[in-house]
């Protein structure tokens, strides 16, 4: 029973560091000076590729990069990946001829985040934190009619993904996200062979 114990204070100090973690990024954020916006011809070729291969979809107001590739007629099974902190989907452009071949008959989703990327970066009356992102995620997710899906993030995407998945565990996702997450899935990368492995 003592161990019990240990494991749900090391879960509620884990929570708590997580939470004064995310606090301190959103006030750090807010002392930061905007950035003036650069244009597209000023990115490097790579990054300018990245966007001519993608779209905006309106969420909640504000307009989201995406980037399909894989069969983008599958509304089930999508893989939807979420980037890390501060940086964008572009995280996953050397992946993506590898992903591209391993995953050949699914639909492969890469996405900015609200203040990433190519998304909008509101100013003012905006919060930044993981559950707007959530929110936005889902909303998207929805928008873009999956009705099912893996998901792979890494960094801040993981932060996402676990306000996401605790919200599925309480029930108090919106019915569209019944049967949605396939958990059971997984994607091993291993730098032996440089390839992905699917179950």
């Amino acid at each position: 029973m003592a161990h019990g114990h240990k494991f749900t204070d090391l879960v509620h100090h884990g929570v708590f560091v997580v939470a004064i973690i995310s606090i301190l990024i959103v006030v750090l954020e807010r002392q930061l000076p905007p950035q003036p916006d650069l244009a597209v011809t000023d990115l490097p070729e790579a990054v300018q590729a990245w966007r001519s291969k993608g779209h905006f979809v309106e969420v909640f107001g504000r307009k989201m990069f995406v980037l399909e590739a894989g069969d983008k007629t599958k509304d089930k099974d999508a893989v939807i990946f979420f980037h890390g902190f501060p940086t964008s989907s572009f995280d996953y452009v050397r992946a993506l001829p590898m992903l591209e071949k391993a995953f050949a008959k699914k639909r492969l989703v890469f996405f900015d985040h609200i203040g990433f990327g190519f998304s909008d970066k509101p100013q003012d009356d905006y919060d930044f934190t993981l559950h707007d992102h959530a929110e936005n995620a889902l909303e998207l997710m929805r928008l873009l009619k999956i009705k099912s899906a893996s998901i792979v993030a890494h960094d801040m995407g993981d932060s996402v993904l676990t306000e996401v998945l605790t919200r599925r565990d309480q029930k108090l996702l919106p019915e569209h996200f019944n049967n949605f997450f396939k958990v059971k899935n997984y994607i091993l990368y291993t730098d032996s062979d440089h390839n992905f492995h699917a179950s």
